[in-house]
């Protein structure tokens, strides 16, 4: 069977080799597509929490003179897993994170603890996902790495719509 298309229309073809940024948070190793990141920042002095918000949403940085919303990558990607860091942000040196991975134009930045490396990918290391109406932007997985390769467009989206939920109970 043909591969799905992997990724929305301007970000990696399904028969063309990309570029990929591993990055790790929560005990998970996670993929971006070197053509949809907007830069990778070192962990921000100031992260101004807004009230209010999902517990992924940690809060507003400034970068360039842009406000940068920042989110618990580990909370999104694992909430069974990792406790949400909203409400111990005010100790983040103890949370571990490092470095912010920006998307979206730079509106979004994904926290993560370690940039890892960037990977050359055939089309054929991705088990791309045949449906996403689950986590639709979880593109596929790279088989040799088995970690989740993201769409940050469709991310960001999903961000801005407010549609994204972490997988638990809102209550």
């Amino acid at each position: 069977a043909a591969p799905a298309p992997p990724l929305e229309a301007g970000t990696p073809a399904a028969d063309t080799p990309f570029q990929v940024l591993l990055f790790r948070v929560a005990g998970l190793t996670l993929a971006v597509p070197l053509a949809e990141l907007n830069g990778v920042l070192p962990w921000p002095e100031c992260i101004t929490p807004l009230p209010g918000h999902t517990p992924f949403f940690l809060g507003v940085t400034t970068h360039l003179g842009r406000h940068v919303k920042i989110i618990d990558t580990g909370y999104l990607m694992a909430p069974e897993q990792h406790r949400p860091l909203q409400r111990r942000l005010p100790r983040r040196a103890e949370t571990g994170l490092r470095h912010v991975v920006l998307m979206g134009g730079g509106e979004w930045g994904m926290a993560c603890e370690t940039i890892a490396e960037v990977l050359t990918l055939a089309p054929g290391e991705v088990r791309w996902r045949a449906t996403r109406a689950e986590r639709p932007w979880v593109a596929g997985t790279v088989t040799e790495h088995l970690c989740a390769l993201l769409d940050t467009r469709a991310f960001a989206a999903e961000l801005k719509g407010g549609g994204v939920s972490s997988g638990r109970n809102s209550s």
